[in-house]
């Protein structure tokens, strides 16, 4: 789920204290209630709530996702949320929270000043407490890396995918070759579906490198598997890499071409 920043209620800003505080509390002298209060609303503008969704951090910039940047971005929000301006958010919050109960008490001791103003510092103390626990950096940090782990979800799927279904997809064009060399023929080779075959294999060959460069291994060179993925390209179209008229020689030359790719396949894990 996204993150998203705590509420900031009315009860907390300045403006809300000078205008319902009553006119016998401003005469009671000065508490700092006011001061309090604009700092909290300053320092909760000051927090980056952006910078602690990794889908928002990195929203658009698909090319710079990586593992080594994404653990990078994940450390810089978490150590955010305890001590940078998310840290210094709660420790203001908890500063309003403690001044608004030293306010009440003050206020309820006053004979003078009624009962509803000592209300308001209970009611600026239960939101003040609420906004400093809803910036807990426990949960915070739990937060930002569930983030994270939606951004590596599908790189990580195409990993367990790969260690699944490689030899599958190996076996089952092993397979169609092999009785190919038996009787070779265009329409056999498309009846085979050598095209598909091939293709679901050459798909994951191809994500190899892409993975390697966020991070990932997967068991396999990248480098030879981008080099193997360009020459079984032509086997992985959607049509029969030759002609209906060709001769069985060119046929047989193809498939014989296919099987020597086939070998290098297995041997890339």
């Amino acid at each position: 789920m996204p993150i998203t920043p705590p509420n900031f209620p009315a009860v907390l800003t300045r403006a809300n204290w000078d205008k319902n505080k009553g006119i016998l509390a401003k005469m009671a002298g000065f508490t700092g209630m006011g001061e309090a209060l604009a700092t909290l609303d300053t320092q909760y503008k000051k927090v980056d709530w952006t910078s602690y969704d990794m889908e928002k951090l990195f929203s658009g910039k698909d090319d710079k996702l990586t593992l080594p940047s994404l653990k990078s971005a994940i450390e810089k929000a978490v150590a955010d949320v305890k001590s940078g301006e998310c840290g210094k958010l709660r420790l203001q919050a908890f500063k309003v929270r403690d001044l608004a109960d030293k306010t009440q008490k003050d206020f309820k001791n006053n004979k003078l000043i009624p009962k509803s103003s000592g209300d308001l510092c209970g009611s600026i103390s239960k939101a003040a407490d609420q906004l400093g626990v809803a910036a807990n950096p426990n949960t915070m940090s739990s937060e930002i890396i569930a983030t994270g782990k939606l951004l590596t979800r599908k790189f990580e799927f195409t990993v367990e995918i790969i260690g699944k279904n490689y030899g599958t997809h190996l076996a089952k064009l092993g397979a169609a070759l092999l009785e190919l060399k038996k009787n070779i023929s265009y329409d056999l080779w498309k009846g085979a579906e050598i095209m598909t075959l091939a293709r679901n294999l050459n798909q994951q060959i191809g994500n190899v490198e892409n993975l390697a460069n966020r991070g990932y291994d997967v068991g396999m060179n990248p480098s030879a598997c981008t080099a193997l993925f360009k020459k079984i390209s032509p086997y992985a179209a959607a049509s029969v890499p030759f002609a209906k008229t060709d001769s069985e020689t060119v046929q047989k030359h193809h498939l014989e071409e296919l099987v020597n790719l086939l070998k290098e396949a297995k041997a890339l894990k």
